[in-house]
């Protein structure tokens, strides 16, 4: 039961003599608990075999050369959410891309093979220390827009301790919307929808958007074994 009355506020205090890191988590007025989630993002893109690209390794890649020149830049975050057991949205980043007016991206000659790889890495420092990515494949292109063929769905962390009367493991961050595109010649935020979730056996219960995590979740580790090294054709 949550006999917690009068009791705000946890802290948790670093060894260091005068130095304090962020609250791990905060109890609501109506009893509710909440993860104090300090966490930064980054991406790295690479090129996909079949379509030859420039800035592999770096948050930007470039198809094609002077007036059809096209540009996908990624930008993390560096942020802190408070994340419960309902879902809350956040941004994870944003795809910046920049072109010819009217441009359009390079098509693959195999509909089955993406353009471009993606790999999102999340670094949290709060509650707990904890790194997770995901590898993601964008294609085929040939239009206005970069949809997403194969990739994970979620990132996934330690919750940390928790108060007594609570059972909360993990913080999850489910891409929201899954499947989605990146657009051309603007931008794209990467968002998501992040929830506390309990013991690992009650995942299925806490909604849809979760439930379909956990379905990405062995999909992400076949994907993982066969395109770690880059951008390849995938089957499920």
């Amino acid at each position: 039961m949550k006999s917690l009355a009068g009791l705000a506020v946890f802290l948790c205090v670093s060894s260091v003599p005068g130095s304090a890191l962020a609250e791990p988590y905060t109890i609501a007025a109506n009893g509710d608990l909440f993860f104090n989630s300090a966490f930064t993002t980054q991406g790295i893109f690479s090129c996909g075999a079949l379509t030859p690209c420039s800035g592999a390794g770096t948050n930007t890649v470039t198809f094609g050369s002077g007036t059809s020149q096209v540009t996908i830049t990624f930008t993390g975050v560096s942020t802190t959410v408070a994340v419960g057991s309902t879902n809350t949205p956040v941004t994870l980043g944003t795809f910046s891309v920049a072109g010819p007016s009217g441009g359009l991206f390079p098509e693959s000659v195999n509909v089955n093979v993406g353009i471009v790889g993606f790999r999102l890495s999340m670094t949290q420092s709060s509650p707990v220390e904890s790194t997770d990515s995901l590898f993601q494949t964008f294609g085929p292109g040939g239009g206005e827009e970069l949809r997403l063929l194969t990739g994970g769905s979620f990132l996934a962390f330690p919750a940390g301790p928790n108060p007594p009367g609570f059972a909360y493991t993990a913080l999850v961050y489910t891409l929201d919307p899954f499947p989605f595109a990146i657009r051309g010649l603007g931008t794209t935020d990467l968002q998501a929808s992040a929830g506390a979730i309990p013991e690992p056996g009650s995942l299925l219960l806490v909604g849809s958007a979760l439930a379909l995590a956990t379905r990405g979740w062995a999909r992400r580790r076949r994907w993982q074994v066969a395109v770690e090294s880059g951008v390849g054709e995938i089957r499920n």
